[in-house]
């Protein structure tokens, strides 16, 4: 009875081995592996930010209910999605660009405090996002120090922003320092 048990055990590795051979040699219908999907993180009820959204999720924006996109990424970033605003405008809602960093500089207060105007211009609710997402969310955590925070709270988030952003599950520090003089210039 045993041998007949092993015998048993050896045809069914043997099926599943040949059928692991197929599925090998057969070319699949979708890429392996698939894009990395954006994690959105809203940030108030009018702003949320991600790093570059799939054009699947791109295609889902209206029917989420945002009204416009803010893309922060470079045209010369390897993630740059070219039909994203055709995509986007294709569901009524608004595009904007404002590229904030580009493969050879990083931000500095003038880009971010025009991608800050962008963003309170932007019809709500709006995702905006660049490439990682930590431009995105260092813009976002602006909007929300200068735009919802109350005037005498804005030192206190000045030396809370590395654990905000740490909070939001983003790697901002590349940012920070051009965050804190963009948030003191406006403070001033």
């Amino acid at each position: 009875m045993t041998c007949l048990l092993a015998e048993h055990k050896k045809e069914g590795c043997n099926l599943i081995l040949n059928k692991l051979r197929v599925l090998a040699v057969t070319p699949s219908p979708a890429a392996f592996p698939p894009p990395s999907e954006a994690t959105i993180v809203k940030a108030t009820d009018d702003v949320a930010c991600s790093s570059q959204p799939t054009a699947e999720q791109i295609a889902k924006l209206g029917a989420q209910g945002f009204a416009s996109v803010l893309c922060l990424t470079s045209c010369e970033d390897a993630s740059f999605y070219a039909n994203e605003e055709a995509a986007v405008r294709s569901q009524g809602m608004t595009y904007v660009h404002v590229p904030c960093c580009t493969k050879d500089r990083q931000s500095d207060v003038c880009t971010l405090t025009r991608a800050l105007e962008a963003l309170r211009q932007a019809p709500k609710p709006c995702l905006m996002h660049d490439n990682l997402g930590a431009c995105a969310a260092t813009v976002t955590l602006l909007h929300v120090a200068l735009d919802v925070t109350p005037l005498d709270d804005r030192r206190r988030w000045a030396s809370q922003f590395a654990q905000w952003s740490k909070d939001m599950g983003v790697d901002t520090s590349a940012y920070q320092a051009v965050a804190v003089d963009a948030l003191n210039a406006a403070s001033a």
